[in-house]
């Protein structure tokens, strides 16, 4: 499939899987009616729960989602790895370490409420994000130069700290507090809200320009250091610029759903696999993930009362998680079996 292809059906799939998911709830809307509120004209019923109920949380999977993925094309990129992700590097795992120290250790009780609930917990996951991403920039310099594979390996060992620090601090809290942390590390749409839509979709923004900028030096550095500084392209000055990038998207995203697995890891690959390109295409990449969140979500959110099991909402993250770790095994057998 070319790439063109590819963008254009995953960008039908995402416009699809907003009206499904506008429509789909304990009141069902037909497709028709959710389309007259998304163009202003339909009746004011209709109009409060599209809006108010269920478009914060549908256009909170489309920024989250298309920023995973793009931080994961990035990622990809630069080491040349169907592995690296903001999973796999401990991108995610800075954001959720700092999450989860807000959640257990804020408040003079311990706990999260209010302001801090709406303010600092996303805010201290951005944070938490960039601080990986420096680190994980500063350990992974060879000399003065960003070595691709050092990257993934000491990524991964800045996954498994994370990781342990959250574990331990999970111990500090009682069980509502350690039940609230446990919600955001599974990765949630269930409480998006508009301002924190708006700040995964700000650093989205921001970072196309920038991409369209840096977009012809990544197809250089696909062709080796040498060639890319035959073409006049500074290496080391885009991997580093590269790197900080993917970390701001991936933290703006997590800061907004939690720590959802898997997206950053696949939908970069998927989109590759479908355009039939030597690397993951960007645009493509992030209409994929995109596509992936707003489904995942929808059955995230429905497929227990689908089932008959009741009104329970699956986090999206545990579907994403549960889909995902097969397909991490595959790449990892795949890569084995080119070695």
């Amino acid at each position: 499939m070319r790439p063109a292809t590819t963008v254009v059906s995953a960008a039908v799939l995402v416009a699809l899987g907003v009206l499904v998911s506008a429509s789909v709830g304990e009141l069902r809307l037909p497709l028709a009616d959710v389309a007259r509120v998304l163009a202003g004209q339909g009746d004011p019923m209709a109009t409060l729960v599209v809006r108010e109920f269920r478009l914060p949380r549908v256009a909170a999977a489309v920024v989250v989602g298309a920023g995973l993925a793009l931080s994961g094309a990035i990622l990809q990129s630069l080491a040349r790895n169907p592995l690296a992700s903001p999973d796999v590097l401990g991108i995610n795992a800075g954001a959720s370490v700092a999450a989860v120290s807000v959640v257990i250790l804020a408040g003079s009780a311990g706990g999260v409420s209010g302001l801090a609930s709406a303010v600092a917990l996303p805010v201290a996951a951005l944070v938490g994000a960039i601080a990986s991403g420096v680190l994980l920039h500063l350990l992974a310099l060879r000399g003065r130069a960003l070595d691709p594979m050092r990257m993934v390996v000491i990524g991964v060992g800045i996954s498994a700290g994370g990781t342990s620090l959250v574990s331990w601090l999970l111990t500090l809290g009682d069980v509502t507090r350690v039940g609230a942390a446990l919600t955001w590390l599974s990765g949630s749409l269930h409480t998006a809200t508009w301002p924190r839509t708006a700040a995964a979709c700000l650093a989205l923004v921001l970072a196309v320009p920038l991409l369209l900028v840096w977009v012809r030096r990544l197809d250089s550095l696909e062709l080796g250091d040498d060639t890319a500084r035959g073409h006049g392209v500074s290496v080391d000055r885009t991997r580093v610029g590269m790197l900080l990038l993917a970390t701001a998207l991936a933290g703006a995203a997590v800061s907004a759903a939690g720590a959802v697995a898997f997206v950053a890891l696949a939908a970069p690959q998927l989109a590759r696999g479908l355009a039939g390109t030597t690397r993951p295409p960007l645009l493509g990449s992030a209409l994929v993930g995109a596509a992936l969140l707003v489904w995942a979500d929808l059955a995230a959110r429905m497929a227990l009362s689908w089932l008959g099991l009741g009104p329970i909402e699956l986090p999206v993250g545990v579907l994403t998680a549960f889909v995902g770790a097969p397909y991490l095994l595959y790449l990892v057998s795949r890569e084995r079996a080119r070695d």
